[in-house]
């Protein structure tokens, strides 16, 4: 395995600037231990299952699954080509948001702080045409059988939904992070492979391939790639370089669903500040 795939563990009260290194490529990522402490996330896993009005949408090709994994919210990634329906959807999740965490920390707030702390620039939630604001995250539920398939964030740069946080963030250098409120009895851990953009991006950028599905000259190198098992324990923190490695979720093994919190990164073009959008 390269050195640059190695991960820093820090707690809340010591952020380091840590992710101009994960930029770099010297650093994989960074892990916030005990970002939400256990009450946070009894309450918040208690609100959620009992809140069936909460916004949720099947993941992408899961409409007519009989038990399909499924995001609170709306990800830029899966809505239409101009963010017609994407930004009514933000407001929602973000007013569903704030009562989620009533109580609590205010969300935004604790991760635009900590977010900051560890770029060591000002941070802030992404904005769109006149000023509409991204979503901050969506919450991802997989269920018994359920995963995440092999994928790498930069794919994201292939697809007309990009066009908009490209003229205002380095997207090619975005990063992906999330809490986990609900860890599965089994499976259901993030595998990141040794396989990087720069190694695959023409496949991507030939027009050739369908984004959305890893090429296959890529999954023959995946089998050769070296691995890390990333599996923070619940209330932590973890913001990798999912822009440029593969990465997949393993399927959830048991009754209990995998539930995460998370969303994407990048620095603005001229480096001076950090924005983040779900």
């Amino acid at each position: 395995m390269s050195e640059c795939l190695g991960l820093r563990h820090v707690t809340p009260d010591a952020l380091p600037a840590l992710l101009p290194q994960v930029q770099a490529g010297a650093l994989l990522g960074v892990v916030v231990e005990g970002w939400l402490d256990e009450a946070a996330l009894d309450l918040l896993n208690a609100r959620l299952d009992a809140d069936a009005a909460f916004p949720r949408t099947p993941l992408y090709g899961f409409d007519d699954h009989p038990r399909p994994p499924f995001l609170y919210g709306r990800s830029v990634v899966d809505c239409a080509a101009d963010l017609s329906d994407y930004f009514p959807a933000a407001r929602r999740f973000r007013a569903a948001c704030a009562g989620l965490f009533e109580g609590l920390a205010p969300f935004e707030d604790h991760l635009a702080d900590t977010l900051a702390a560890l770029a060591g620039v000002p941070a802030g939630l992404a904005t769109g045409p006149g000023g509409a604001p991204y979503t901050p995250a969506t919450i991802r539920e997989l269920p018994d059988g359920q995963q995440i398939g092999l994928h790498i964030g930069n794919a994201f740069l292939c697809t007309p939904q990009a066009a908009d946080l490209a003229r205002q963030v380095q997207v090619g250098a975005q990063l992906s992070f999330f809490t986990t409120l609900r860890r599965p009895a089994g499976g259901g851990r993030l595998l990141v492979y040794d396989l990087r953009w720069e190694q695959v991006s023409a496949w991507y950028r030939s027009g050739k391939v369908d984004v959305r599905r890893v090429p296959a000259d890529a999954v023959a190198l995946i089998g050769l790639a070296d691995q890390v098992v990333l599996d923070p324990p619940p209330g932590a923190l973890l913001v990798f370089d999912g822009g440029r490695y593969f990465h997949r979720v393993v399927p959830v093994e048991g009754p209990i669903a995998r539930r995460t919190l998370g969303g994407f990164a990048a620095w603005t073009n001229d480096g001076a500040a950090l924005r983040y959008w779900g």
